[in-house]
């Protein structure tokens, strides 16, 4: 079976991701460049994605003898 992960586990590891490099943090003139607003961008469009994605739903268990 394969390694599944919870829709919120994998926004949570967004939300890590998203602290390295914000971006328009007030007071914080580095913070304002393409590179954090691309960064945030990408984050923003793989959490996006990440929402789009169908549930997974478990294959139902069936009876050795009826299969």
């Amino acid at each position: 079976m394969d390694d599944l992960i919870s829709r919120q586990a994998a926004i949570d590891a967004l939300d890590v991701l998203y602290q390295e490099h914000r971006y328009k943090i007030p007071g914080k003139i580095e913070t304002y460049s393409q590179y954090n607003e691309a960064w945030q961008d990408a984050l923003d469009r793989a959490e996006g994605a990440i929402f789009n994605l169908p549930s997974a739903q478990p294959e139902p268990l069936t009876d050795k003898e009826d299969v």
